[in-house]
């Protein structure tokens, strides 16, 4: 005896699955409707309409899968098709992230995770692709606003983000966290109290140096150099500190913003100018003034750069040869600073 029906194709059922993990059933009609059932309750809770049937045998649905990962069905016929799964909220409400307001989030690659921060000095570690909460680190910094953070990623390396680079707003030190347990590996001490508004970490094999660079208000850019310890491995970084390897000087405002590009450019933006700098001598190579920029306005507008970004794929062609030279087909590499300014009314 059944112990349920449920009514809602228009046409004959060609096929199920039974989605165990979530309690649900899953079936295809011949008019390519899947529908989503609930079997606790026995309602449909999703419907999805596939492509325009065209009445060819090979457009009918042939089978049907669930990704756990990305949580979707995946659908086969003529083409493969992705159905992204509907989750209700049991509350019926809307999720809080956190108590505070939120004051930055990165993302990290290599384990599919982000990590948020808040004004009230709290971290919290989410599935990316789930959406569920990790971790939850509190006063990290004490009860400072948390203004600035990076993973230790290098692009490649499987094994690099799993430390987590935190500034705050006393601006006294910049923090290592293990993000799996909220451990402080280091404790990297700047000279002053500004804040920190902006941090970055470069790992270079080839020269077998890792630098953390810090920006903020007190207008230099800190740059640290790490010794030559296997941060993966368990308990290690806590014996020695990094040593302020240089501290650059030339903005004569805030600074908020960091990139570099191999081999040794550091370019930093600020209210005033973005400046590109030599990180192996320390010197300046070029300066470059926000009121010199064309459509940026006249000196009653506020400018700033919030964020920078070199594109070393970026490519120029030739200059034409000088007379009697012959032309040369090739093309010059050459990187390309892409600056945002915005502008508020004073």
């Amino acid at each position: 005896t059944p112990v349920g029906t449920l009514e809602g194709h228009n046409e004959a059922v060609l096929d199920v699955y039974m989605h165990d993990a979530d309690d649900l059933l899953v079936s295809i009609s011949a008019d390519r409707i899947l529908k989503v059932w609930s079997m606790s309750t026995q309602k449909c809770t999703q419907t999805f309409v596939t492509y325009k049937i065209t009445g060819r045998p090979d457009d009918l649905i042939a089978c049907v899968t669930y990704d756990p990962l990305r949580d979707w069905y995946v659908t086969g016929h003529a083409r493969l098709c992705v159905l992204p799964v509907r989750r209700r909220l049991r509350s019926g409400r809307e999720v809080k992230s956190h108590e505070y307001t939120v004051t930055a989030a990165v993302y990290n690659q290599n384990f599919g995770i982000v990590a948020s921060s808040d004004s009230n000095s709290t971290i919290r570690v989410w599935d990316l692709v789930h959406g569920e909460k990790l971790a939850r680190y509190t006063n990290v910094h004490g009860t400072s606003e948390i203004t600035a953070m990076t993973f230790d990623y290098m692009q490649g390396d499987a094994y690099s983000g799993r430390r987590l680079l935190v500034g705050a707003r006393d601006g006294h030190s910049v923090k290592v966290l293990n993000f799996n347990t909220g451990q402080v590996l280091k404790e990297w001490h700047k000279t002053d109290s500004a804040e920190v508004t902006n941090l970055l970490y470069i790992n270079q094999p080839k020269l077998a140096r890792k630098l953390i660079v810090s920006v903020g208000w007190n207008k230099h850019i800190c740059v640290w150099t790490e010794g030559n310890v296997d941060h993966h491995a368990s308990g290690a970084g806590k014996g020695s500190d990094a040593d302020l390897r240089v501290e650059l000087q030339g903005h004569t405002d805030d600074v908020l913003c960091v990139d570099f590009l191999e081999p040794n450019i550091l370019a930093t933006g600020s209210y005033d100018s973005i400046i590109l700098w030599n990180i192996d001598s320390g010197f300046t190579r070029h300066v470059i003034s926000l009121n010199s920029v064309d459509g940026l306005g006249p000196y009653d507008e506020i400018t700033l750069v919030e964020k920078l970004l070199f594109l070393p794929q970026r490519r120029r062609p030739v200059p034409p040869p000088l007379p009697g030279r012959s032309r040369s087909n090739r093309s010059t590499s050459s990187s390309t600073l892409s600056v945002t300014p915005l502008r508020t009314p004073v």
